[in-house]
């Protein structure tokens, strides 16, 4: 799977495990938008 920079980018400067949850699921959610992959909760 391919990530963006500027996901590692937010990643690198996140801190907090709650923020870099979300920053994760937002760039999942911009490369899975198919339902699928949100219908087996895993994430």
């Amino acid at each position: 799977m391919q990530f963006s920079n500027a996901f590692f980018q937010r990643l690198a400067r996140t801190n907090d495990i709650g923020d870099a949850y979300s920053v994760a699921a937002a760039e999942l959610r911009s490369h899975y938008r198919h339902p699928y992959y949100w219908g087996q909760g895993t994430f």
